[in-house]
């Protein structure tokens, strides 16, 4: 009987370790592939206002494509560390330690945040614009 007990709690902490290597596996794909896009969008945004930087003083840095690539970064700053939250809940639950990284999370959702609001200054300066082309 106790040789039985030891073999199914050891049957049990593998299983729990299956899931909780598979659940972070998964989490860690998803987070790093969200990264890429928030730095890909980002690296976009730098070309762009590059661009702008170069039309000269004619052109406008309030255009739609900087706001939605601001949206879309924050957004994806934002999700990521969510990601992580669910996947030491999965771990907890089943039973094995984990590590959620309290501090980057919040540091990522804070500059999500931010990057969203830096959008929203955006659409306010596009809607200004189209005023004031529509009054010249």
């Amino acid at each position: 009987l106790h040789l039985c007990d030891r073999r199914q709690r050891q049957m049990c902490i593998r299983d729990s370790n299956m899931v909780a290597t598979i659940s972070t596996g998964l989490a860690r794909m998803v987070v790093y592939a969200l990264l890429a896009l928030a730095f890909s969008e980002m690296a976009a945004l730098c070309k762009d206002l590059t661009v702008w930087l170069a039309d000269g003083r004619d052109a406008t840095p309030f255009q739609g494509m900087v706001s939605d690539r601001l949206n879309r970064a924050g957004w994806y700053l934002i999700v990521a560390p969510i990601v992580g939250l669910v996947n030491f809940i999965v771990c907890f639950l089943a039973g094995t330690g984990g590590n959620w990284g309290l501090w980057m999370s919040g540091m990522m959702v804070m500059i999500g945040i931010i990057l969203l609001l830096i959008a929203r200054i955006f659409d306010y300066g596009m809607g200004l614009q189209r005023e004031v082309d529509g009054l010249l």
